[in-house]
């Protein structure tokens, strides 16, 4: 992950790692979450705990809309299917996590992927890209104040 405000600028349709631009876009917006929640945990301090979560691959949400048809059409077959992600089965399980004592011990942007607690890589834990994510987000924040 480079600079926070170069990442923030539209994906040119370069491939990165065999990905393609809303690839790339859809993996940096996850770890810049991760970031984000990291750096909000240490700015709050510890009497409100801070998490991600991540409600798995949800068919129907638009982030294969340049697949080809029919990956799109089977994507369309199987949201029927028990286990996948869905709005209906996903709300109650982020509810539970902001609700269920199971998971009120939950901080420093804990990583939940549906309902397990998972460990994120090493890559979404450095405190010197989360620090500049939250001053890119004030600049940008700061900047678009003043040309409203």
């Amino acid at each position: 992950m480079g600079d926070p405000v170069e990442m923030a600028r539209p994906a040119t349709g370069e491939k990165s790692r065999g990905m393609d631009a809303s690839g790339v876009a859809y993996s940096n917006a996850k770890l810049a979450i991760l970031y984000y929640a990291h750096e909000l945990q240490r700015r709050i301090g510890t009497g409100i705990g801070v998490s991600v979560f991540e409600p798995g691959w949800m068919p129907g949400t638009g982030l294969g809309r340049e697949a080809p048809a029919s990956f799109q059409a089977i994507s369309r077959g199987i949201a029927h299917l028990p286990g996948v992600a869905t709005p209906e089965r996903s709300g109650p399980a982020l509810a539970s996590i902001a609700l269920d004592d199971k998971w009120a011990g939950l901080r420093d942007g804990a990583f939940v992927v549906r309902e397990k607690l998972t460990e994120v890589q090493p890559v979404a834990q450095d405190r010197d890209r989360e620090r500049r994510l939250w001053e890119a987000t004030t600049e940008l924040l700061e900047k678009s104040a003043t040309t409203a």
